[in-house]
């Protein structure tokens, strides 16, 4: 995979820096992995960065077949390209080969002109994460655990711990992971952001 590499300079950085407890030991490890002409920049996002895609998986069809009648596989799928030219379609490819001819899905429901452009996507979180009673229970039972040196570190996790609400927070985990990623393409899209940062 072309992102390989970054995943291996990371990793690399990371033996340096023996004890991760919050978030704030990864912005800096993934921002020293690399200098010169191609440093990393990390974006710092907060809950007001994330949107639900629900308006947007009502507004497609998971299509079975491609546009040539061709049967639609996502597991031999290799490559797959969302472009902002044709928001309402998915390209894919078989193979790593560049001569291959990109093959085509139509996402847009028929009878129906639905533009990007026109869908609302509202905040994924309002509020604070809820979560499970049980996992924080378990979370809690593990700070005697964090080393003394990081005493920062269980302060974030004892304060994050009190401002959750104890209620089980329902999963939800669809059995299509690269149709997922491709309505996070249009969501990007929909706000303007370059889908490649997030490689």
């Amino acid at each position: 995979m072309p992102n390989d590499s970054v995943f291996g300079d990371i990793k690399k950085r990371l033996k340096y820096h023996p004890e991760v407890y919050v978030p704030k030991h990864w912005y800096d490890i993934i921002a020293e992995s690399r200098s010169g002409a191609e440093p990393f920049f990390v974006h710092q996002m907060k809950k007001e960065d994330f949107h639900s895609t629900a308006t947007l998986e009502t507004a497609i069809v998971d299509r079975k077949t491609n546009v040539d009648g061709q049967k639609v596989n996502w597991f031999e799928m290799r490559q797959i390209e969302v472009r902002r030219t044709d928001p309402m379609s998915l390209f894919y490819k078989t193979s790593h080969n560049p001569e291959e001819e990109w093959k085509q899905i139509d996402l847009a429901q028929r009878g129906r002109s639905t533009a990007v452009s026109g869908i609302t996507q509202m905040r994924l979180y309002e509020g604070t994460r809820a979560i499970n009673p049980l996992k924080k229970i378990d979370l809690i039972s593990m700070l005697h655990l964090v080393s003394s040196i990081s005493q920062l570190a269980k302060l974030h996790a004892v304060t994050a711990l009190k401002d959750w609400r104890s209620q089980t927070l329902n999963w939800k985990i669809s059995r299509f992971l690269r149709l997922d990623s491709c309505i996070l393409q249009l969501s990007l899209m929909l706000h303007d952001v370059d889908s490649r940062a997030f490689y």
